[in-house]
């Protein structure tokens, strides 16, 4: 399986715009450690995926390995870390913390108007 990894140079946690890091390598933060996404194929926290121009199959394959990774998230020890981290890092895409980047956006706005 293709891993993700960041560009090189990249040190910066900021900087980290991709899904997961199936092992940590010692330049990620150390919640990432503990994630239970890492034991998963990382496409299943991919949203960007998704295109209405696509066969309503692939979108409904997609749909699903969304559910899954917002159900594993759902129980994970670091959730808040890691919706913590997307959020301060505004992450435009894939699942963080168990949101969706419309959710985040709309959890965010929620937040702000508190």
């Amino acid at each position: 399986m293709p891993r993700k990894k960041r560009p090189a140079g990249a040190t910066d946690p900021r900087t980290f715009l991709y899904v997961l890091e199936p092992k940590f390598d010692g330049n990620g933060l150390p919640w990432m450690s503990r994630s239970w996404c890492k034991r998963y194929p990382y496409q299943w926290w991919d949203t960007h995926e998704y295109d209405p121009r696509r066969p309503v199959e692939e979108r409904i394959r997609i749909a699903r390995q969304n559910h899954k990774a917002v159900r594993i998230c759902g129980a994970c020890p670091v959730r808040k870390d890691c919706l913590e981290f997307a959020l301060e890092t505004s992450q435009p895409s894939n699942i963080w913390g168990g949101m969706t980047p419309k959710q985040r956006s709309k959890y965010k706005k929620e937040l702000s108007n508190v």
